[in-house]
């Protein structure tokens, strides 16, 4: 087995004398899609805020591409190869479609240039627009991202989140509030995507089903812990699983 793209290490983090994170760990290979399940409040949004250096961990530490990032600046991981999407669409209101991956391309190739290069506006258009096109977007590539429909924003949250060639891509909920078709789509083209660029993919989310179909491993939280962690369907045949953590869920994913 290659290294990990991505690892937390025992990361725990504390508000006040609540353990948000406590000893959570995290292992993620290169084209790996790995889901993160758990009850609301089980810290699976946290551990991304802190994946990602919005939060420095009380213990425990980040690594990335065998590099330890924990005392890392979130813009430096970025750059470094993080992306991420957040549970509320965040993209740049004023920009077009095209002008929203741009910007991600463009914030992420600084990072590699010790000194000024000269401008390559083509080939980072091209960039951007490889991803449009991959994503089904290429007929909004000049939109305003204020016209477009919440499915068609997600989507294109998707494409900017993949952009710059990141060695790790973190989901949070990409699929809330999209149709059964419209999931299955992204859950296609997350697979293809993370094959196409070698990222390990990570995904929080509420449709067990979904993730089922789509993630090589799953990880199952609860109150900042790991309980248990493996492949999809075994993980969801542990009793502490089925009886304590997703109650309902788990027996409508085995129909």
């Amino acid at each position: 087995m290659s290294e990990p793209v991505l690892q937390a290490k025992q990361l725990t983090l504390r508000f006040g004398g609540f353990a948000a994170l406590d000893a959570f760990s995290l292992d993620v290979q290169p084209e790996e899609i790995h889901g993160l399940i758990g009850p609301n409040g089980a810290g699976k949004t946290t551990s991304f805020d802190v994946i990602t250096g919005v939060y420095r961990p009380h213990k425990g530490s980040v690594w990335l591409a065998g590099r330890d990032i924990t005392r890392w600046r979130p813009q430096r991981r970025t750059r470094a190869g993080i992306g991420r999407s957040f549970q509320t669409v965040g993209l740049a209101p004023g920009l077009t479609s095209r002008g929203n991956v741009l910007a991600t391309v463009e914030a992420v190739e600084k990072v590699w240039a010790p000194f000024p290069l000269p401008a390559s506006a083509r080939r980072r258009r091209a960039q951007a627009d490889e991803l449009l096109e991959f994503f089904g977007l290429d007929e909004v590539a000049d939109t305003q991202v204020t016209d477009l429909p919440l499915g068609t924003t997600k989507l294109l949250e998707l494409a900017k989140v993949f952009a710059g060639s990141p060695k790790v891509v973190l989901l949070d909920e990409p699929f809330a509030g999209l149709s059964t078709a419209e999931a299955r789509e992204r859950v296609r083209l997350i697979s293809e995507r993370r094959k196409h660029s070698r990222a390990g993919v990570v995904i929080v989310e509420h449709d067990v089903p979904l993730l089922l179909d789509l993630c090589d491993t799953l990880t199952v939280l609860d109150t900042g812990a790991v309980v248990v962690c493996g492949p999809p369907h075994e993980v969801m045949s542990d009793p502490a699983v089925r009886e304590a953590y997703m109650g309902d869920v788990v027996e409508e994913s085995t129909i």
